[in-house]
């Protein structure tokens, strides 16, 4: 899911991905920050790799950004059509 908000720019999937900042696996984390950072522009001081304790502070952060409005995606090019890539 996370793979797939990525690729498609998919803003209403933010919160769900923030839900996967504290997760137990540090591969995870470290895919969901990557994934907001993508879309977002930001990290909220988030590292995949800090302690539980300094994790839930920067997840608390993004709750905040999400919540206040804050958050605004980093507009992407839509992807190209067949048509639009030329002939093959």
């Amino acid at each position: 899911a996370i793979e797939n908000a990525a690729r498609q720019g998919d803003r209403t999937a933010i919160r769900d991905i923030i839900e996967q900042l504290d997760c137990d696996d540090p591969a995870v984390r470290l895919l969901a920050i990557s994934t907001l950072q993508r879309l977002t522009g930001e990290t909220h001081g988030y590292r995949h790799y800090d302690d539980p304790a300094q994790r839930r502070e920067a997840i608390a952060r993004w709750v905040v950004a999400l919540d206040s409005g804050a958050i605004q995606p980093i507009q992407s090019d839509p992807p190209r059509t067949s048509s639009e890539n030329g002939p093959s």
